[in-house]
């Protein structure tokens, strides 16, 4: 979309609130705050007469991100009732995952559908109905679309000519974030290099004290890769280099480069360790992505987390997915640093059929190990062969009788869920 905030009506504004369900007083109190200011032109340097605009958000004001987002529902959900009514169809990540027609973010916008003319109607209709309705504008100059290989070259003229779709081979970035196929390689993170060593290489950063030195470290590495990590595992030579930048924007003055004498790794350790606590680039990109690893473990409705349950683990959790050779980078990034759950994560237990009492994680302080001995074939197969249903008790006879005395008392040490539910 072309000057997105400043082309919204303010008429489509209201409608949308109100079509949502809010209360019409609170409406009117929001529409006040959007309606209220005046504007004034500078002409040579100086105002002319003020006047009051009938569209536009304000951009940097708190509420005008929430605005903006309850009236690009109104594209999304347009897009989905024609998802539904199968007039476009979307693209699938695996045979048995949900379709995807669209992503959006503020004002960028990717379509997925098929390549076809009556599809691409489709798509030009909705968004000239949502532009004509909400007074937003397509930024055809930066729009872009990407074709299967599988497309003949006669169709894609065709819908270059007839709606100004321009072809391209690959799409760069969405979001600051690189397309990428197969494994992530340095050339696709020298854009992020790039803006991490001008923010810290700066005139400004050169002359600032050793507190605001932190100061600038901390706050440029806790923003500017944070997305970036949260996606991929970067590879160790970028993760060298921006700690490379921080330590050279640390152990600076002026112009001039200082001599370390103290080691990266020892600053970087946490305060009361006697570090300034700022991050290690590898140590923060892994906590990440074991954010990313947390919430496919978490019972969340998230569109991410249902599509890698489709398409990666769709008959067991995620303790239990396995990481094919052909699998994205993003998915063998995220799989990385489900190692780092290991290490403090157990299961508790509810009924218990869902937990291999050999190989799962769910003994508190004992890491999870297969049994010491060949099993026999009557050897119980879930948790849930320890545990008296009737009394909702654990069988101790049975426990000691497999376990060692070790794992036995903490096995009967657990306490159990009345609800039955594993977690």
């Amino acid at each position: 979309m072309s000057k997105a905030y400043d082309r919204l009506e303010w008429s489509f504004l209201r409608k949308t609130l109100l079509h949502y369900g809010f209360n019409s007083t609170w409406v009117d109190r929001v529409m006040f705050c959007v309606e209220s200011p005046q504007l004034a032109i500078l002409l040579n340097g100086s105002p002319l007469n003020f006047f009051t605009p009938s569209r536009g958000l304000r951009q940097g004001d708190p509420l005008s991100s929430y605005l903006f987002v309850l009236c690009e529902e109104v594209l999304s959900s347009h897009l989905a009732i024609a998802l539904q009514q199968q007039i476009i169809h979307g693209i699938k990540i695996s045979r048995h995952s949900e379709a995807i027609s669209h992503m959006a973010f503020a004002d960028d916008l990717i379509l997925f559908g098929r390549a076809t003319i009556q599809e691409a109607r489709v798509f030009q209709s909705i968004l000239e109905a949502y532009c004509a309705r909400s007074g937003q504008s397509l930024n055809v100059n930066q729009t872009r679309a990407q074709f299967s290989p599988n497309v003949p070259s006669s169709l894609k003229r065709q819908l270059h000519e007839r709606f100004k779709i321009i072809p391209t081979s690959r799409l760069d970035t969405y979001l600051g974030i690189p397309f990428v196929a197969g494994k992530l390689s340095k050339s696709h993170c020298q854009d992020l290099l790039h803006r991490v060593n001008s923010k810290l290489s700066g005139w400004k950063a050169k002359y600032l004290s050793s507190a605001g030195k932190h100061t600038l470290i901390q706050s440029t590495l806790s923003a500017m890769p944070q997305y970036f990590m949260s996606c991929f595992q970067l590879p160790s030579s970028v993760l060298k280099d921006l700690d490379s930048s921080s330590r050279k924007s640390f152990w600076s003055s002026g112009d001039k480069s200082l001599v370390p004498t103290i080691s990266w790794h020892s600053i970087c350790r946490t305060k009361k360790s006697g570090g300034l606590n700022l991050r290690l680039s590898t140590n923060m990109n892994l906590s990440l992505l074991a954010k990313k690893a947390w919430e496919l473990l978490s019972p969340s409705d998230s569109l991410w987390g249902r599509l890698m349950k489709a398409k990666y683990f769709p008959s067991c959790d995620f303790l239990h997915a396995t990481c094919p050779r052909n699998a994205s980078w993003g998915w063998k990034s995220v799989f990385k640093a489900r190692d780092l759950l290991f290490k403090g994560l157990f299961i508790r237990v509810g009924h218990g059929r869902s937990i291999n009492p050999w190989i799962d994680p769910w003994i508190p302080r004992l890491p999870p190990s297969l049994a010491p001995y060949l099993l026999p074939p009557d050897a119980p197969s879930s948790v849930a062969d320890f545990i008296d249903p009737a009394t909702r008790t654990w069988k101790a006879s049975v426990v000691r009788f497999w376990w060692p005395p070790e794992h036995a008392d903490a096995i009967l040490s657990i306490p159990l869920s009345i609800h039955e539910e594993e977690v």
